[in-house]
Parts: C-alpha cells; sequence; structure tokens
C-alpha cells in the first residue's frame, strides 16, 4: 500500500470546495455547518482521495460526513480518518 497522510485543515483552503463538490456527488446535498473542521486523506503525491468534515460544541467532536473516492473505497481509509 502506498503512503497516506491525514492531517487537520482549515474551513478556508480548497480541500472544502473538493469536499463538498465529491459530497454533492455522493449524497445529492451538502449542507455547511459554523466553525466546520476538514481531515484530509491524501496519497505519496498528495491527491486527495478522502475526507471527513465535523464540527466542535464543548470540546467534543460532532461528525458530520466521511467520504472516501470511489476507486479508493474497501481499503480501510475511512477507518483511518475515524481513528484520527
Amino acid at each position: 500500500m502506498s503512503e497516506l497522510t491525514i492531517r487537520e485543515m482549515g474551513q478556508d483552503e480548497d480541500f472544502a470546495a473538493w469536499f463538498s463538490e465529491l459530497l454533492e456527488l455522493e449524497a445529492g446535498d451538502a449542507t455547511g455547518a459554523i466553525d466546520e473542521h476538514y481531515l484530509i486523506l491524501s496519497n505519496e503525491i498528495g491527491d486527495w482521495i478522502g475526507g471527513l468534515r465535523y464540527w466542535l460544541r464543548g470540546g467534543v467532536a460532532h461528525l458530520v460526513d466521511v467520504v472516501v473516492l470511489p476507486q479508493e473505497r474497501h481499503r480501510g481509509h475511512a477507518h483511518r480518518l475515524l481513528a484520527a
């Protein structure tokens, strides 16, 4: 398996738009939330292959969405994101 990286990104970065577009393709509707956070999963060359969106309240993370590209599914990527 190739080397994968998980890191946090701010809401104002390009990943938020990419994530929302992919989510719209999968779910047909992507709604926003205030003070959202993202964890991204990228491959060894830096291409985004998945991510999750969450928001925080009172120190508790609330998972909003998890998405992985169709061709990258069934490899444990969503589990890695949730563990992070």
